[in-house]
């Protein structure tokens, strides 16, 4: 995507039908001039600029989250708040599920462990070992599951 750095990829859940939406953030005025935060889709951008009258939606602004600039093992997307399952087959075979959050005082993404065992870096798959898997399997915002995330 040409122009818009996928650094500063955002999604939130849209406020008409809470389903996911990826694009920019943007402070617009509803019909009753009230301020909400919108979401500009990327499918608007024109190399550097997006036109003023772009499509944009109307999400919940506690469901916003950014892109962490990394992929799991199925090239999808991780964003904050999404809970990873992290595992290894080798000789250090384990496995482990993991919030990703953003860490304001590293000025970072870091990963937290529902187990208490890991605080650390976002993990790229495949770096820590050649079965290392990094899957997605939930987000925070989506979960009916009570996760007891140890150290936040």
């Amino acid at each position: 995507m040409e122009g818009v750095t996928m650094n500063f990829l955002f999604k939130a859940k849209r406020i008409d039908n809470g389903e996911w939406i990826e694009g920019v953030p943007y402070y617009g005025v509803n019909a009753g001039l009230e301020i909400v935060l919108e979401i500009i889709p990327l499918t608007n951008f024109r190399g550097k600029q997006v036109h003023f009258w772009a499509e944009r939606q109307a999400v919940d602004p506690d469901t916003l989250t950014q892109f962490t600039g990394r992929y799991d093992s199925k090239r999808k997307k991780i964003f904050a708040g999404d809970i990873l399952k992290v595992s290894c087959t080798d000789e250090y075979s384990y496995e482990e599920n993991l919030i990703v959050k953003f860490n304001e005082e590293l000025c970072g993404f870091r990963v937290y462990s529902d187990s208490g065992y890991t605080e650390g870096d976002l993990p790229n798959a495949g770096e820590l070992c050649d079965t290392y898997v990094v899957e997605i399997i939930d987000n925070e915002f989506d979960t009916t599951k009570k996760w007891a995330w140890r150290g936040l």
